[in-house]
Formats: structure tokens, C-alpha cells, sequence
């Protein structure tokens, strides 16, 4: 599922809240916060990539910090779906945790 997914198909989620489990009956509300192409030197390649490589990054509580991982998420539209986030430091009164794609 996530290989498939570009930055058009996950942009219109912006502001949309995602559950993320860390361990059975304990999960915490992200929010999807930014979506953008990340800037890449163009490097020749015999054949075009699936997708430009694009990172998104989610707001969700201070504390407590979930520490870089593969957490299970789930989107009432998007269903549920495995993914790896860091956390890169607190914003506006919350952590944000990015996935990056490539």
C-alpha cells in the first residue's frame, strides 16, 4: 500500500488526524501537519522513478515522545497501514515526527 502512495494521494489529508498504536490498548492521535517533495539533486538514471521522493510530517503530544520505529496507523480513509517515523524535535506545543518516501 505505501509503495504506491505519492505526495497528490496524501496532500488532501493535511489537518487529518491519524491513530497510531504503540502497544496493545495504548495508541495516541497524529496529526498530518505537512507533505512536500523533498529537494533532491537530479542524478541521471537509466529509468524514472516510481514517485519523487516526499516527506510528511505529524504533530502529536509533547509527551510522552514515541521513539523512531514502525507503528501501526490507522486513517478512516486511508485504512491501516504500517510506517516508520523519527521524531525531529518539538513545534508548537507538540512533537513532530516525520516519515520520509522515496
Amino acid at each position: 500500500m505505501l509503495s504506491t502512495w505519492t505526495l497528490e494521494i496524501l496532500k488532501p489529508h493535511l489537518g487529518d488526524t491519524f491513530t497510531v498504536s504503540n502497544s496493545p490498548g495504548e495508541s495516541f492521535a497524529l496529526v498530518l501537519k505537512e507533505a512536500e517533495h523533498l529537494k533532491m539533486e537530479e542524478v541521471p538514471t537509466e529509468k524514472d522513478p516510481p514517485r519523487k521522493p516526499f516527506a510528511l510530517h505529524f504533530q502529536g503530544p509533547i509527551s510522552p515522545i514515541l521513539p523512531q520505529h514502525t507503528y501501526s496507523f490507522a486513517h478512516p480513509a486511508l485504512g491501516a497501514f504500517e510506517m516508520f517515523i523519527v521524531p525531529i524535535g518539538p513545534r508548537d506545543r507538540g512533537m513532530i515526527y516525520e516519515a520520509i518516501f522515496t
